[in-house]
């Protein structure tokens, strides 16, 4: 990755900001880098996954369970898909119409 940081330290580039990134080892990589180099990264949240870390690491119950339907469910009410009066409908044939139906307009669904 030196290839990548010897740009910035010419420029003087002091802090970096980049989209939360999943991949685990590019993030420890970059996060050894910009300590070598002495620049400070901000990660900013993205929409690009359906349930935000902190919103998930808040829906674990304190021991493990084996079952994810109050998990499920508190996900369907956030998205505000497959629900009907706040609570879970019945999924039918047309699940991904009601999800493309309901969920944000930047996100593009097959038809």
């Amino acid at each position: 990755m030196e290839y990548l940081f010897q740009p910035l330290r010419t420029w003087h580039i002091q802090v970096i900001s980049i989209a939360e990134l999943v991949d685990n080892i590019l993030t420890k990589r970059l996060n050894q880098w910009c300590h070598v180099h002495q620049i400070k990264i901000v990660e900013l949240p993205t929409p690009k996954f359906l349930t935000p870390w902190d919103w998930f690491q808040e829906q674990l119950p304190p021991q493990p369970l084996y079952s994810l339907t109050k998990f499920d469910i508190a996900q369907r009410r956030r998205l505000r898909i497959l629900v009907e009066g706040g609570n879970p409908s019945a999924a039918n044939g047309a699940v991904t119409q009601t999800i493309a139906k309901n969920y944000p307009k930047i996100f593009r669904f097959p038809q």
